[in-house]
């Protein structure tokens, strides 16, 4: 009986030290902000800087070929490049770069203008 009593007197300390440990964990807010939120590029190739504030893991994924970032993935505050291939066509062009964590995704537009007609020179 004093056997049992010791036993279950263990565990329910046990039990009651890993409840106070849960107890005492701390909820973090996660936060995901990308500064500027918008690129604008002329033709030629080009790039910018873009500063990742975030207290969660983040990545970057699936961009546009004309589209280059830096860094793909953070797990603190980063900067990184956004860089444009040259765009050739006379057409303007436009996409969204997705920044997300598990919970929050942020967009970075990038627009781009497109190339002028050269004048033949005489």
């Amino acid at each position: 009986m004093k056997k049992t009593f010791t036993a279950l007197a263990a565990i329910f300390i046990v039990l009651l030290t890993a409840g106070q440990m849960v107890s005492c964990e701390k909820y973090v807010l996660p936060e995901l902000t990308v500064s500027p939120d918008t690129l604008i590029f002329s033709a030629a190739a080009d790039s910018a800087l873009v500063k990742v504030h975030s207290n969660v893991i983040w990545s970057n994924r699936d961009n546009p070929d004309w589209i280059r970032v830096s860094v793909d993935w953070g797990d603190t505050d980063a900067e990184t490049f956004v860089a444009v291939t040259e765009n050739t066509s006379s057409e303007a062009r436009q996409a969204k770069v997705s920044i997300k964590s598990e919970t929050i995704q942020r967009y970075i537009v990038v627009e781009q203008a497109g190339a002028t007609a050269q004048e033949p020179q005489p």
